[in-house]
């Protein structure tokens, strides 16, 4: 599993706490948000918001419950189980809204479709499994990308009675059908949207991406293909392949909201740009918490207030990330991607109703500067033949030696070994003093330079050459006949001339 994608480390997150009071105004918290952010840096500061004149919550709604039932979601599907009743009956009490709910559940296709062109996507494992069993044990009854458990209903004994019922499935690859389950949201005339309902939700839980053919369409330039989401026919590339902006986009126009919880905080921010297309929200859930962030999430959805960029003239909106935390709190997390140009940018964040009405406006200045100019320390390390304390043509560079760099303190900073070719350099340095040392080696002297070691100062990122450590081997050992001193070498050699000679004179007698 990998994640893709185009969010950098540059994050400011702001807690923006909604109290509604009267439908009259609104009154930001700090209505100007200035803040200077240098590149890379991370960047948290918590802002309050206080709206007054709330929009009232709807008299009707309906949510549906979206279930992922590959077979890593078990620990949610339990906690749905055990808290379903209790979730529906805090609703009731803490908003008064009549709240019908519905049960949807999915797996995935059961079908293998590695042997078809599938717009780039390759996989081991198929889509889903039909009938999986292992050793006569019956693994799975079989996969299916999309089921209706129970339509719209205001019976809780239905609803607790549908996700109760529910039954984990086996899943193929990591990807599921969750394109096809927002498509039968909208086109599944049996899930029955009451028409009177003044708010639609579909709140799905997952732990996975969805089919399609370019999961960064709108996100990012690279393709990051999961294969085909076939429809209905079940058969890729056809007419009725799905396509997931298509289909949420499909959901918006039918005025059914998504809110998307995610086990799986690794495509959180996916998710967040998935569902803010519907006019949701994404959130991160786990067993423990699930109770908390369902009721939560509903709520907020339920407000109909919701936060937006409405001016943006340097097309920054994508920087601006709203997530409620409950239907009088939200999460604004902004952040700056790397690499964006210096400057100044303008945007305006307003709190608006599902009418469009403004409860109040929010500036933001973000400046960014021009990112630091690192500085750099560089050199050589040599074999000084002659010793003369400077590199002649010949001398050739010494590989392995040890480089330190220290601060003005005296404290380690880096350290480096030389390169097959005795090069060396420190990189990515702020402005400062910096003294640069050789760790010595038995049977060499150092020639260069004459104090030991070099003091430089880097000034505005500048790269300081040139500060080349040389060394000369000490006269001992022959080099070519290790342990052999230079007068023995020479006795040797008289040695063996002395035999020779012996040799020959009494080769010579031997002959006479």
């Amino acid at each position: 599993m990998k994640r893709r994608g185009f969010f950098a480390s540059l994050l400011m997150t702001a807690i923006l706490a909604v109290s509604a009071i009267t439908p009259a105004f609104a009154d930001l918290d700090p209505p100007v948000l200035e803040r200077t952010l240098t590149q890379p840096e991370d960047y948290t500061i918590t802002v309050t918001k206080t709206v007054i004149g709330a929009p009232t919550l709807p008299n009707k709604a309906d949510v549906v419950f979206a279930f992922d039932l590959s077979g890593t979601m078990g620990p949610i599907l339990n906690a749905a189980k055990q808290k379903a009743e209790t979730i529906i009956s805090q609703l009731a009490m803490e908003t008064g809204v009549e709240i019908a709910y519905g049960v949807i559940s999915y797996v995935d296709y059961p079908f293998d479709y590695s042997g078809s062109e599938n717009c780039g996507y390759a996989s081991a494992m198929p889509y889903g499994y039909p009938h999986l069993t292992e050793d006569g044990y019956t693994l799975c009854e079989g996969d299916y990308p999309y089921r209706l458990e129970q339509g719209v209903t205001t019976s809780t004994s239905a609803i607790v009675g549908a996700i109760n019922g529910l039954e984990l499935g086996c899943g193929g690859d990591f990807p599921e059908s969750h394109t096809r389950v927002f498509h039968e949201s909208h086109a599944d005339s049996s899930i029955g949207w009451r028409s009177d309902a003044a708010k639609k939700i579909l709140i799905s839980f997952s732990d996975a991406y969805p089919h399609d053919c370019n999961l960064n369409e709108g996100i990012s330039a690279e393709v990051w293909s999961t294969g085909h989401d076939p429809g209905p026919d079940n058969l890729i590339g056809t007419a009725d392949d799905l396509v997931l902006l298509q289909e949420l986009d499909g959901m918006k126009n039918a005025g059914i909201t998504l809110l998307a919880c995610q086990v799986n905080d690794a495509y959180h921010d996916y998710w967040e740009v998935w569902a803010n297309r519907t006019g949701g929200t994404a959130y991160n859930i786990t067993a423990g918490n699930f109770e908390d962030t369902v009721v939560a999430a509903i709520k907020a959805g339920l407000s109909g207030l919701h936060l937006e960029v409405t001016s943006d003239p340097q097309s920054c909106s994508q920087w601006i990330k709203f997530a409620p935390l409950s239907a009088d709190q939200f999460n604004e997390t902004i952040t700056v991607p790397l690499d964006t140009p210096p400057g100044t940018y303008q945007l305006t964040v307003e709190a608006r109703d599902e009418q469009g009405n403004s409860y109040g406006s929010q500036s933001i200045t973000l400046t960014i500067p021009a990112p630091e100019v690192r500085g750099q320390i560089s050199g050589m390390k040599y074999n000084d033949l002659n010793g003369d304390g400077s590199r002649t043509p010949g001398e050739p560079g010494l590989k392995g030696w040890t480089i330190h760099l220290y601060s003005s303190s005296g404290d380690l900073v880096d350290s480096t070994v030389t390169a097959a070719d005795g090069h060396y350099a420190f990189t990515n340095l702020e402005d400062g003093i910096y003294t640069v040392t050789e760790v010595e080696k038995a049977g060499w002297t150092q020639t260069a330079p004459a104090s030991g070691s070099y003091t430089v100062e880097i000034i505005g990122g500048s790269a300081i050459e040139n500060q080349d450590f040389g060394n000369k081997r000490e006269s001992g050992p022959n080099p070519a006949i290790p342990g052999i001193t230079l007068w023995g070498a020479l006795a040797m050699m008289g040695m063996i001339a002395g035999a020779a000679i012996l040799f020959i004179r009494r080769r010579a007698t031997a002959t006479r």
